[in-house]
């Protein structure tokens, strides 16, 4: 991948045709694959909303009435156990790769609140081939997922397959709360409060681009490294700085996402355009027209809630992100220390894009500030 340099130089010639047919690409009704081939955000509220209220169960403490990341119950003896389910649709032609992003991103979602995923099962769609292609198929899923999954020290109990048009990978995941039972919600957050991200944005339109042969091969390369690595090291150093609210960026992208951190807290978030990572490449094409097929469904969702954004910053606040990054809230005085000790331990390096404030009308909002970055 990393020798195929067959693209011309992304703009080099400023030729207004190549924009235009780069822009047009996404017309071909292919849909994107991962996080961005989830329903999007405006019929999934509107289908949860026609439910009635769930009965009481006090052994719940996070269920559908919270929407939270994960699902959460409360034994008896008050020992909490986290519960995810998440699959992909596969972007790559790489079944091993699809297992370990699979698994990367379904074990996040609990890593988001602190907590230890430990069992898993399997949810595989496997396309309509010959016994001998989709045994080998399943197999190469299954080692992909272990790969993560046994240097987490999570078990794989068990799973289900079925047909599917294409490769489709899922785990529904089981895990600990917090030892101290500090359980990361999206609410929690407060005025002040510095925001931190852990992993770039752009998951959502190199892989778009990709689909299209529009891609660089270090572009695609530099966005399945970020998508097949774990958030464990994350979340164990982030346990040791005061998070007040914490969720992971996904399908919904950077703006979905936090906003809903901002409506738990009737909060207000101003991002610095300045601060915030991207992808090798995600940049360029952006520039360039291209966008995820998820993008539009994000922005008519999220648009209103959003202030000062150009046409530049809403490529990447819409963007659908896959096994995308830690999104905290924490005390702006436990930011240095949290760079420091990510520095330390060789991760990637967090970003503080932003701060928090309260609205004078309560209404929960981004706004876009600063100079965008070089």
């Amino acid at each position: 991948m990393a020798r195929f340099q067959l693209l011309p130089e992304i703009g080099a010639n400023g030729d207004e045709a190549e924009a235009a047919s780069l822009a047009s690409a996404l017309d071909d009704g292919m849909p994107c694959g991962g996080c961005a081939a989830k329903l999007a955000a405006v019929p999934l509220e509107r289908a949860l909303a026609r439910l009635p209220p769930p009965r009481a169960d006090p052994s719940v403490v996070l269920g559908l009435a919270e929407r939270d990341d994960v699902a959460a119950t409360r034994s008896a003896d008050g020992h909490a156990t986290l519960h995810n389910i998440d699959a992909l649709r596969a972007f790559t032609d790489d079944p091993w790769l699809m297992g370990r992003i699979a698994a990367a991103n379904a074990t996040s979602d609990l890593f988001a609140k602190g907590g230890r995923p430990r069992h898993a099962q399997a949810l595989i769609g496997l396309p309509e081939t010959s016994p001998e292609a989709a045994e080998e198929i399943l197999f190469q899923v299954l080692c992909g997922l272990r790969t993560v999954l046994d240097e987490l020290e999570v078990s794989l109990i068990g799973g289900h397959t079925s047909t599917s048009e294409v490769l489709s990978v899922g785990l529904a995941v089981t895990g600990d709360g917090p030892e101290d039972g500090g359980l990361w919600r999206q609410s929690g957050a407060r005025a002040g409060d510095s925001l931190f991200l852990t992993r770039p944005l752009g998951t959502g339109v190199v892989l778009a681009a990709d689909m299209r042969g529009l891609a660089r091969g270090r572009w695609v390369a530099a966005a399945h490294a970020s998508m097949a690595r774990t958030q464990a090291i994350a979340s164990q150093i982030a346990r040791s700085a005061d998070v007040r609210a914490s969720t992971d960026v996904t399908g919904f992208g950077l703006a979905g996402h936090l906003l809903n951190l901002l409506r738990a807290g009737a909060l207000a978030a101003r991002l610095d355009r300045g601060a915030i990572p991207f992808l090798p490449g995600a940049r360029a094409l952006w520039r360039r027209g291209l966008r995820s097929t998820a993008h539009a469904a994000n922005r008519t969702a999220f648009l209103t809630r959003v202030e000062g954004a150009s046409p530049p910053d809403e490529a990447w606040l819409f963007d659908p992100q896959t096994s995308g990054g830690l999104l905290l809230a924490l005390p702006a005085a436990e930011g240095p220390r949290l760079v420091a000790a990510f520095a330390e331990a060789g991760e990637p390096a967090i970003a503080c894009i932003g701060t928090l404030f309260a609205p004078a009308d309560g209404c929960p909002r981004i706004r876009v500030e600063g100079a965008e970055a070089d």
